[in-house]
């Protein structure tokens, strides 16, 4: 009955050990996050030429605002107006800048 007793002693943990859960750990790959293709213009008017754009009427800017305009893009994604103070001095080449 010792030799049972011991075995039980000795066994049991080590069953009870092997059965126990394990943390599973699963690592998941970071998104790839891909970059908008970039908008391709044709090649810029000549200096003092004049360029023709069509604004749709919604897209003007109020009166004391300004809006900076880029040919070529779509009129959903140009910038939203602002003050012409603040957009003055941040006009990138080949855009326009449009008083309301």
């Amino acid at each position: 009955m010792n030799l049972l007793r011991l075995c039980a002693f000795v066994l049991l943990p080590a069953t009870l050990a092997a059965c126990a859960a394990r943390p599973v750990v699963v690592t998941t790959p970071a998104p790839v996050v891909q970059a908008p293709p970039p908008v391709v213009m044709g090649a810029p008017p000549a200096a003092g030429a004049p360029i023709t754009l069509e604004i749709p009427p919604g897209y003007y800017p109020a009166p004391g605002t300004c809006r900076v305009w880029v040919p070529g893009v779509p009129a959903s994604q140009q910038s939203a107006p602002a003050s012409c103070a603040s957009l003055q001095n941040s006009v990138p080449a080949g855009a326009v800048l449009l008083r309301g």
